[in-house]
């Protein structure tokens, strides 16, 4: 009887460390995956967009930064691309261009949209309206890393050569610059 009530408890210990290990290794996962997006997002920036522009209002609460074909705005960043963001290649004028951005976006002529899941190493991805009539082709990094930044954003399109933007509580947290394929 004795045997049996320890083969009961190593047993139930055995279960408990396993569902322990497989949930730290489920949340490690999680957390690498979506550093891997920033660590992406952060080496796309340098090699190819080669430009991290800041917005060059000093009297906002918020950091709006693009690197020319991404633009957001927040007030915290992941610290890979906060240090990014710290050392600005130039300062433009970019809270305008979010203003309009803003109010314009719900306008009629803007579109509900969504964006076509992501495939393993697809470089593009098409965002398109839910009445299927705009369609945007734009990188699909970007389209992960502000699905991992605002989950539960409105996509909005206009036309085939305009900005998809992503709405958050009603403003617009980014927008995503076309790729325009010949």
């Amino acid at each position: 009887m004795g045997n049996k009530i320890l083969d009961v408890r190593r047993s139930t210990g055995i279960s408990l460390i396993t569902l322990i290990v497989t949930t730290i290794v489920s949340i490690t996962g999680f957390s690498a995956k979506g550093s891997d997006v920033i660590d992406r997002l952060c080496q796309h920036i340098v090699e190819n967009r080669k430009k991290m522009i800041l917005d060059g209002a000093t009297n906002q609460t918020e950091t709006i930064w693009s690197d020319g074909a991404i633009l957001e705005v927040g007030t915290n960043f992941p610290p890979a691309l906060q240090k990014l963001i710290s050392k600005p290649t130039m300062y433009r004028d970019i809270g305008s261009t979010l203003q309009r951005l803003g109010s314009s976006a719900s306008d009629s002529q803007w579109k509900e949209a969504a964006a076509a899941p992501i495939s393993q190493g697809q470089r593009y991805l098409k965002i398109q309206s839910l009445d299927h009539k705009v369609t945007v082709q734009v990188e699909s990094l970007y389209i992960e890393y502000l699905q991992q930044r605002c989950p539960k954003a409105q996509i909005r399109v206009k036309e085939e050569r305009g900005p998809a933007v992503f709405i958050v509580n009603g403003r617009v947290r980014a927008a995503i610059m076309p790729v325009i394929l010949n």
